[in-house]
């Protein structure tokens, strides 16, 4: 991990202002003989699954977004338990909440629930996995929101929803899933959006768009999805959101970026904010 480490997300033992680096640095691991598979970064925090299946959590745990029973930053992993042990097949991080998906397929999240992100009816936080249910295949956080994907490809989002980013045609938040519909292969939840790929290929956006980040030509939020074209049409493989941008490959194999770009996040070579324009690589 490398980066801003205020809080010891970066996992190495160390913290505080001063200690960011620049190039690479090995997580201390309990157990350096067993390799990770998954890694996710949160706003200020970050998780990772080893080959054993163990889930691990570190950096800043104000609203129990480490998992670990205490709202104790750290600034090297601690093991995480959904009751069950070690078997966990995906993580991801969020804002200051993280979910993940154990080996059964049992939703289980954890942190801030404010705005109800969580997803299991309350706003209160949790600095313990919640169960959210079974069947799932698929989970991805974002800034103050949750959407998931279950194993009949149903897309459910959940949590804050003032820009449109759930989904469902309202603004309203949501401390429980709310059905987006069927067909759905992939979703990523950014800062105060949402993009997912459907069982056909295409690509779809929806919530915050003041910095084009839909890639739908406009800079209009919308609280429903929106189809996004490369030229190519449905060819989509896969779509990840970041705060106020988003990044895609489609069936070629070609990268497109749009939305945000004052600090380059596009990749362009410069920093020009291009605002709803889809880029290719």
């Amino acid at each position: 991990c490398w980066g801003y480490n205020w809080y010891g997300q970066l996992g190495n033992g160390a913290d505080g202002s001063g200690t960011e680096i620049s190039a690479p640095a090995a997580v201390l691991d309990e157990d350096p003989s067993t390799p990770w598979q998954q890694v996710s970064t949160g706003e200020s925090h970050t998780c990772g699954i080893d080959s054993a299946g163990k889930l691990w959590c570190w950096g800043a745990n104000g609203s129990g977004q480490l998992g670990d029973g205490t709202n104790t930053d750290s600034n090297t992993p601690v093991a995480i338990s959904n009751g069950d042990g070690t078997n966990w097949q995906q993580v991801s991080g969020g804002g200051f909440h993280t979910c993940g998906i154990d080996g059964a397929g049992k939703l289980w999240c954890w942190g801030a629930n404010g705005s109800g992100q969580l997803g299991d009816g309350t706003n209160t936080d949790s600095n313990t996995p919640v169960a959210i249910g079974t069947n799932w295949q698929q989970v991805s956080t974002g800034g103050y929101h949750t959407c998931g994907i279950d194993d009949a490809g149903k897309l459910w989002c959940w949590g804050a929803n003032g820009s449109g980013q759930l989904g469902d045609g309202t603004n309203t938040d949501s401390n429980t899933p709310v059905a987006i519909g069927t067909n759905w292969q992939q979703v990523s939840g950014g800062g105060f959006h949402t993009c997912g790929i459907d069982g056909a290929g295409k690509l779809w956006c929806w919530g915050y768009n003041e910095s084009g980040q839909l890639g739908d030509g406009t800079n209009t939020d919308s609280n429903t999805p929106v189809a996004i074209s490369n030229g190519d049409g449905t060819n989509w493989q896969q779509v990840s959101g970041g705060g106020f941008h988003t990044c895609g490959i489609d069936g070629a194999g070609k990268l497109w970026c749009w939305g945000y770009n004052w600090s380059g996040q596009l990749g362009l070579g410069y920093n020009v904010p291009l605002r709803s324009v889809l880029m290719p690589w």
